[in-house]
């Protein structure tokens, strides 16, 4: 007689022992307890205590992982006709889901990429597209593997052991790794950050003291974080704390993040500030804490393993890098880190993928920062992509502070009129959205010519929604709200402004210098100008001029140049010229500047300015007037002739491609010039 119920199974048989209960008015069986080896332990054939994490786990510093237990091992059966039958009629299912999975694609072929891709805004439903039909999200402690192929996701759907095996695969690897010393790298990531040898020494060397450490994360907090904000501060500063107390402890994707916070940081402060808190110059001090980033994403496998912290400290660095550097490299490194994302799923949103309130929201900031970041490091080279992708089914994030969300939060708070730290973010992917739609309906994407009745309501509406959501409720009194009020105008009137530029020299009128050169475009061109130079004069907003080197105005102060050099008088000539002065002397004081490459906007726009200055300086002496009488019998017959007399003004100084020669009797219009330049259908992005 035994009447005892089955004894309390242990944390491996646990699961094992609740599958083998049977219902009531059975016979209840003691279950065969079976504790196997963790999986390192079993491949490498050595005894395992079989505790969490086991001891050989814990000594070699890996992850520690037992074969699923759901699933108890049993002797194989025979394969019999049922079995036969039934696999059959699970392929054909398989077959007609890809059939109905393509024809879901080929319907949807012709619509705009914010429709196909989902991005409707935060109210948008993250299901809604239905040309994915099979995903699947293997996650694997801080990093994850996703995975959309059909076949493939069905079947880790269904085969519990199969993710087991694949969730060990990186402990397994990451052992190996530490047990040679080395590994096979096709690519050294800080050949990418730097272009110097690779690496060498150890990270813990650059690491500021932790007083300086924890002076640094302030500024990072005060002054970066709401221009990008992809961390949840509250939670962030708990890891960000204890790496500093502790970096030989700390996680590699924390150190990582803790190197790109102080990168950024020390962008966000001037040289005699970083001199008096490090003890160093900020190019110094700059080069150290990218050579620590450097040296942390080899350590922490980044290419192989990314993990959430690694691409949020990625996505950081993207941003404040482009005020240091406009290389190619950076935009090359900013596709990698897309790639990086879109392996571990970020471009799906995570409400479809079956994760957690708080994680789908910080996934949705990450996500949203890097595609607008990676459309925006394109213009410095004159490249148009489409950073959207109909595969991408991702919602905005909500217009929250970091105080309303945590962790366990079941759900979004409502989101109510006011600004809030994510509010210029926001802003920022709303442009980003809508340029999209602009590049939508502009040659060759559209067969028709562009009309300006379509551009003119996608950019209002876009304008209308900012002011209603965002702007209203911007206390300019309050420094940092000021700043982004500052630069969200500052991008939304430069997108209204190019792209009204853009749509003239789409509609091929004969009229587009006179349209063009008029003093009220020119005002307006300075007015956007103006919104960033409003940052870089005023005191209390000294912290927050990084960001105005973020988002150069390449498009708009190409334009006041070629408008001085066509018409170089009238009424708002002088504050044209303050605007163009100003920006040069912001250039010219950034570092790396001398470093441009040959090619780059600042290239061009430097042979112009040197123009446009003679241009000027023969105006000032008589020898020709804006109006286009000269003063005196033998002066030039209006301002195009001052141009012609400036020696060495020929096309192969602005590129090969520009033709602009003293020869032709005249200056190009602007649709000439947009075109020798690559100027329009958004070659620049806006």
């Amino acid at each position: 007689m035994h009447d005892e119920g089955p004894p309390a199974p242990s944390p491996q048989s646990a699961a094992g022992a609740s599958s083998s209960r049977t219902g009531a008015g059975s016979i209840a069986r003691r279950p065969k307890k079976v504790e196997r080896s963790c999986i390192l332990c079993h491949r490498r054939k050595i005894r395992c205590d079989k505790k969490l994490p086991c001891a050989t786990c814990t000594r070699t510093g890996v992850l520690c992982c037992y074969p699923a237990a759901e699933q108890p091992a049993r002797r194989p059966r025979k394969t019999t006709i049922a079995d036969v039958a039934e696999r059959l009629v699970r392929l054909e299912r398989t077959l007609v889901a890809i059939s109905s999975s393509d024809a879901n694609n080929t319907e949807t072929g012709t619509e705009t990429p914010s429709e196909s891709a989902g991005m409707k805004g935060s109210g948008n439903d993250a299901g809604a597209d239905e040309s994915v039909t099979e995903e699947f999200l293997l996650q694997n402690g801080d990093s994850s593997h996703y995975m959309n192929e059909i076949l493939i996701s069905r079947v880790l759907e269904e085969e519990d052991e199969l993710r087991s095996v694949l969730g060990a695969q990186d402990a397994v690897r990451q052992d190996v790794v530490d047990q040679s010393g080395d590994s096979f790298q096709p690519l050294d990531i800080g050949g990418l950050l730097s272009g110097y040898s690779p690496p060498v020494g150890n990270s813990l060397d650059l690491h500021p003291p932790k007083w300086q450490a924890m002076q640094l994360w302030q500024v990072f907090v005060n002054y970066v974080d709401l221009f990008n904000k992809v961390l949840h501060i509250p939670t962030a500063q708990v890891a960000v704390y204890k790496a500093i107390e502790d970096p030989s402890s700390a996680p590699a994707d924390v150190v990582c993040l803790l190197f790109s916070v102080y990168f950024s940081a020390v962008t966000a402060l001037e040289d005699d500030v970083v001199v008096g808190m490090l003890g160093q110059g900020k190019r110094r001090a700059l080069s150290l804490f990218r050579r620590g980033l450097e040296m942390s994403l080899v350590q922490a496998d980044f290419m192989e393993t990314p993990t959430l912290t690694a691409l949020q400290a990625m996505a950081i660095f993207l941003q404040t890098v482009r005020a240091h550097n406009t290389g190619r490299s950076v935009w090359v490194l900013s596709g990698l880190v897309i790639r990086a994302a879109q392996s571990m799923g970020l471009h799906r949103d995570g409400k479809s993928l079956g994760l957690s309130v708080f994680e789908t929201e910080m996934r949705r900031r990450l996500w949203w920062c890097l595609s607008s970041n990676d459309g925006r490091v394109a213009e410095d080279h004159s490249i148009t992509i489409n950073v959207f992708d109909p595969a991408v089914n991702i919602s905005f994030p909500s217009n929250v502070d970091d105080s309303q969300l945590y962790p366990g939060i079941q759900e979004l708070p409502e989101t109510r009129g006011r600004w809030t730290e994510m509010s210029l973010p926001l802003i920022m992917k709303e442009h980003c959205l809508t340029r999209a739609r602009l590049y939508q309906v502009t040659p060759p994407h559209s067969t028709s010519a562009p009309s300006e009745a379509v551009r003119k309501e996608i950019v209002d509406r876009l304008m209308a929604h900012c002011e209603r959501e965002y702007f209203q409720y911007c206390n300019t009194i309050i420094p940092v709200q000021r700043a982004g009020m500052l630069m969200g105008r500052a991008v939304l009137s430069k997108l209204d402004f190019v792209s009204r530029l853009q749509w003239n020299s789409f509609s091929n009128q004969n009229t587009t210098r006179g349209l063009l050169s008029n003093d009220d475009t020119l005002a307006e061109a300075c007015q956007v100008l103006e919104y960033g130079t409003q940052i870089q004069s005023d005191e209390l907003l000294r912290n927050y001029r990084w960001i105005v080197d973020v988002y150069p105005q390449y498009h708009v102060l190409l334009y006041i140049l070629w408008r001085l050099c066509v018409k170089p008088t009238g009424p708002s000539v002088d504050r044209a010229w303050g605007q163009v002065d100003k920006s040069f002397d912001l250039e010219f004081g950034r570092l790396g500047f001398e470093n441009a490459p040959p090619g780059s906007k600042w290239t061009v726009l430097k042979a112009f300015r040197e123009k446009a200055v003679k241009i000027r300086q023969m105006v000032a002496e008589g020898k020709a007037t804006g109006n286009g009488k000269g003063t005196s019998s033998d002066a030039p017959k209006d301002a195009t002739d001052a141009a012609q007399e400036v020696n060495g003004f020929a096309g192969e100084e602005l590129g090969s491609g520009f033709n602009w020669n003293p020869d032709d009797g005249d200056l190009p219009d602007w649709n000439e010039l947009a075109d020798d330049l690559k100027l329009d259908g958004f070659e620049i992005q806006i």
